[in-house]
């Protein structure tokens, strides 16, 4: 089942077994939807709106279990809403705060002090990225909001999407950040230099990559990295696999045990959304062009396709 909503104030579900949408559309109010998630076993799906109303529906019944609004005030903006175990963990200005998925009581909440541009959880860690000049990833400790630490990517990079691994671990794909790189200057930026480019202003910085951020008591460090070369539109991995589609339509299959590159696979379209859960060795990508495609790991079969 895939969860779909955005600017038309509407939430579909939809069969991706037979690609028919569900009869059940909910109208979610007049503002955008800016969350859309299943809890981890499916049966119940996570609906957040702009300006702050949280709202829990079962699954496939989608029969209201929490319709909760939070204090509107002008300005302020839900950043997103994220399931940890049974609970939810949601932004609400530069507001951290921790729901109880039953009643939507506050558990506890404290100050950020930043903007978040988006934000990963699980039941351990909940992994955000901040709205600022030179993008941070921000870990915390789920279950009380404790900082575990921050990481930043090389120079020239910017945080482009993330996605939580287990284990306290979180995967990143970085982006060339060309506002850094306007502002300094640089007109070409490369990995390594041959004698074509000296009559360029070069300032060597990292490619694109792949990293594996591990966060626990005493702090976040980077585990292990992958070139990818081009940026990446998503990111998302499974116990054996990474896998990372790119803005070049392209999906990057990593060993997610050494992050060695497995191969990659030509998708033909931008991969806006991936998700490597459906079985050990497949990944299922999804496009802002209603395209999605399932595929195996390199040297495996493709299984099907849909347009």
């Amino acid at each position: 089942m895939l969860g779909s909503g955005g600017t038309g104030y509407r939430v579909f579900i939809i069969d991706l077994t037979s690609q028919i949408r569900a009869q059940h559309a909910t109208q979610i109010g007049k503002t955008r939807v800016i969350t859309v998630q299943f809890n981890p076993d499916g049966t119940k799906l996570l609906i957040a709106e702009l300006f702050g109303r949280i709202l829990i529906l079962t699954v496939p019944s989608m029969e209201t279990i929490l319709d909760l609004q939070l204090p509107r005030k002008i300005g302020i903006r839900l950043h997103g809403a994220r399931w940890a175990g049974a609970d939810v963990l949601a932004v609400y200005g530069e507001r951290l705060m921790r729901l109880e998925g039953k009643t939507g009581e506050v558990l506890w909440e404290g100050e950020l002090g930043y903007d978040v541009r988006q934000m990963e959880s699980d039941e351990k860690i909940l992994a955000m990225v901040t709205e600022e000049k030179s993008p941070r990833l921000h870990v915390y400790r789920a279950r009380d909001g404790k900082e575990l630490g921050s990481w930043s990517p090389p120079y020239g990079l910017e945080i482009g999407v993330i996605a939580i691994a287990g284990d306290r671990k979180v995967l990143v794909a970085t982006e060339i950040n060309w506002s850094m790189v306007k502002e300094s200057g640089v007109r070409y930026i490369r990995s390594s230099r041959d004698d074509e480019d000296k009559r360029l202003d070069i300032k060597e910085v990292s490619t694109q990559h792949a990293t594996l951020i591990i966060c626990d008591d005493s702090g976040c460090r980077a585990l292990m990295g992958f070139e990818t070369g081009v940026g990446a539109r998503s990111i998302a991995s499974s116990p054996n696999h990474v896998a990372i589609g790119t803005a070049v339509g392209t999906v990057i299959w990593l060993d997610s045990h050494t992050f060695k590159m497995l191969g990659q696979t030509e998708c033909g379209v931008y991969a806006d959304g991936i998700d490597t859960e459906r079985a050990e060795g497949e990944a299922e990508f999804r496009s802002q062009l209603r395209y999605s495609k399932v595929f195996h790991v390199p040297g495996a079969v493709e299984e099907k396709e849909d347009e």
